[in-house]
């Protein structure tokens, strides 16, 4: 018996470790069975499709298989009442025009008042396609008619939700306004070994490929890159590539896959962003994508800053970083009699001089001061730069540089030839929290030029001062940018809170326009987000300890558990708290993850990664939006600046959860929960609330 399962990793993101043992031995049970006899099974009744089968794992675990001939497939895993509906009205079948096998889930009737919605909301119109064009795409015969009457996008969403993964992905093509080939038809002899076939099914035909499968780490499976992103990491571009897209629709994941495949053509790539943490995360993740041994000589992973040091070091420059706090001083001597006040000064140091690496009173009058909010008449300007050409001239006299300009000189001395880049190709992660001239920097270093650099990131998630436009620095993506709208990490339920704190209404696409793509969707379903207030912060503390034991007792690693808060100070005393309840915990400052310890870190500290489970704490109102932050801002535009990036802030946090976000607060809540509370669950008793479920995983709807 040849016996296949979902390429999700054991499909276990909802179950116990007690249940996942028991998936585990009925999957080695089944591969050595060598008939039907000895599986178990028991016929499904009601099915519409006769192969449809149970086997039974626990008094309420069940697994859903499908038996044809002499392949068995595992299909999915859960509490009868989850997962027998589903398996009534589901067909495993192969598609008469394209030979993909597919898992097909019969389409509801539509609603009466579905017609009249799509009326008034219509902008998408898949009626033009005929049911031939459609069929020749994959589209099973019974959602056909279905598919013509999408009119918006909740419709196309729901439908694309519940198709073959190829399928889904030629739909979303449609949607895009692409022009659409249909897929070249398999041959008989080849149903079930296509790759379309492969990436929904994980053949078990020996016990080394059952070791394979049931050893697999969870991380792996999350590094796999959808087919659809296939054509973005395989791309020959003309030009710079830019891959936008929010929270957990794989931007990283496309990324390393293109570093890959860049080494394996023997280019020397480098996989920059700008933390240590974040550095550190990107050459973990590349561990354990590759299965093969990786070419390391060929991919390096840095952060700006470490590989502008070493490339000023090679041309012989000695230089040194000013320190932000020696730069202010140097700013409140020279200004002292200014009119402007201090933290202006402080703020336009750090967000136009020092991010764009300036040097010249001409450099400092063109700049656009773009983000700064405060506009400054000519003269304004040059009584400000009347303070800052002494301040610079102080510095050089020091040996001191800003980090602009440290980044500048380094691209100076590969521009002159004076150093020669290491590098035929770079990719950036993270790239809408670089500066000017860090990106200035990055593209000066491709040896095969700028067709070999792709920048990746999200205007939505920009969480430090700055901001700019990649035209304006030369770089035009035009043709060769790839919004990603299909969330694979986030549940609905978590993204469509956090969503409430961006800005819906358009998208900054990173190039000084704003673009107005599909809405994000989530693949996952899990159970709301929680608010939780409360008088004092012990009983605040108290909380999350006895939450995250609750969960560590249901088998979830602790390292698979964050906590954030704006600040370090907010996380002191519930360290404390942690380590009295026997719960091991470390601090993400600039050490290695440890495996076994529950994570603390700030919101900044967050960025770029993810966990299963997360507790955004200390959400008052003085903290979030953090009331220094709010107090540098000099008027009502700075305001709007800084209470934007603030609300990215707990949209960052937020999102690095895949299966359950827990946010608290003692004293007056946050004023950003207004907006993401009708989509949580409010804590009533906080002291007695426990983690929700793991999410729902339909692994027929991930990853293949």
């Amino acid at each position: 018996m040849r016996v296949l399962a979902k390429t999700y990793h054991r499909f276990g993101a909802r179950l116990s470790p007690t249940d996942l043992g028991r998936l585990d031995e009925m999957i080695a049970r089944l591969q050595a069975a060598p008939s039907q006899s000895g599986m178990g099974l028991e016929r499904i009744d009601g099915a519409i499709d006769p192969g449809m089968w149970a086997i039974r794992l626990g008094p309420d675990l069940l697994a859903v298989v499908h038996v044809d001939a002499d392949r068995l497939t595992i299909l999915r895993v859960g509490q009868p009442d989850d997962v027998l509906p589903w398996a009534r009205a589901t067909r495993v079948r192969v598609h008469p025009i394209t030979g993909r096998v597919q898992i097909v889930e019969m389409p509801p009737p539509a609603g009466p008042d579905d017609a009249a919605e799509a009326a008034s909301t219509a902008h998408l119109d898949f009626g033009r396609y005929g049911e031939g064009f459609l069929a020749s795409l994959g589209v099973p015969e019974e959602w056909i008619e279905r598919v013509r009457s999408i009119r918006n996008e909740t419709q196309f969403w729901f439908v694309h939700s519940r198709m073959p993964e190829e399928v889904a992905e030629l739909l979303y093509a449609l949607a895009l306004g692409e022009t659409v080939e249909p897929p070249k038809p398999i041959p008989v002899s080849g149903v079930g070994a296509d790759a379309d076939s492969q990436r929904r099914l994980f053949a078990i035909s020996d016990d080394e490929d059952l070791a394979a499968f049931l050893s697999r780490p969870f991380e792996q499976w999350m590094l796999y890159l959808h087919p659809s992103q296939r054509s973005v990491v395989e791309a020959e571009y003309a030009g710079p590539s830019k891959i936008t897209g929010s929270a957990g629709t794989g931007k990283t994941v496309v990324g390393l896959h293109r570093a890959h495949a860049l080494a394996r053509q023997h280019c020397r790539v480098l996989v920059t962003t700008f933390t240590n943490t974040l550095a550190k995360s990107l050459y973990a993740k590349l561990c354990q994508l590759c299965e093969e041994p990786l070419p390391w000589s060929a991919i390096t992973v840095l952060t700006t800053h470490k590989l502008t040091m070493e490339l000023l070091a090679q041309g012989g420059q000695r230089l040194r970083f000013a320190k932000q706090e020696d730069v202010h001083k140097l700013i409140a001597k020279h200004g002292r009699r200014s009119a402007f006040d201090a933290e202006f000064l402080n703020e336009e140091w750090d967000e136009v001089i020092a991010h764009h690496g300036l040097r010249t009173w001409e450099e400092y009058r063109d700049i656009p001061r773009a983000g700064r909010g405060v506009a400054l008449q000519p003269a304004q300007r040059e009584a400000a730069w009347g303070i800052f050409g002494p301040v610079i001239a102080d510095l050089t006299k020091r040996g001191l540089w800003p980090w602009g300009h440290l980044c500048r000189t380094a691209r100076e001395l590969i521009e002159a030839g004076t150093v020669e880049s290491p590098f035929d190709a770079v990719i950036v992660d993270e790239v809408q929290d670089l500066s000017t001239q860090e990106i200035r920097l990055l593209a000066s270093l491709p040896r095969k030029g700028l067709t070999h650099f792709m920048l990746i990131g999200d205007a939505g998630q920009r969480i430090y001062p700055g901001g700019f436009s990649l035209r304006s620095l030369g770089l035009e993506t035009r043709g060769r940018s790839r919004r990603l709208n299909i969330n694979y990490r986030t549940t609905l339920e978590i993204e469509r809170a956090a969503a409430r704190l961006r800005d819906t209404a358009a998208v900054d696409d990173l190039d000084g326009d704003s673009e107005t793509p599909l809405a994000t969707h989530s693949l996952l379903r899990g159970p709301k987000p929680h608010l939780a207030g409360f008088a004092e912060f012990k009983d605040e503390d108290a909380f999350v300890a006895r939450s995250i034991q609750r969960l560590l007792a249901d088998g979830v690693q602790p390292h698979e558990i964050a906590v954030f808060a704006r600040t370090w100070r907010f996380l002191y005393h519930l360290r404390t708290a942690l380590r009295a309840a026997g719960v091991p915990v470390s601090e993400l400052r600039q050490k290695e993850f440890a495996p076994n310890e529950v994570v603390l870190a700030t919101m900044h500290g967050a960025k770029g990664l993810e966990f299963r489970y997360v507790f955004v704490i200390a959400c008052r109102e003085s903290a979030v939006p953090a009331d220094f932050a709010l107090k540098a801002a000099t008027d009502a535009d700075a305001v709007e600046v800084v209470t934007r990036r603030e609300r990215s802030l707990l949209y960052v946090a937020m999102t690095r959860a895949r299966d359950g976000v827990y946010i608290s607060w003692s004293g007056q809540r946050s004023p950003f929960l207004d907006a993401i509370e009708p989509h949580c669950e409010s804590v009533s008793h906080a002291s007695d609330a426990a983690p929700g479920a793991a999410p729902d995983v339909d692994a027929s709807k991930l990853f293949g």
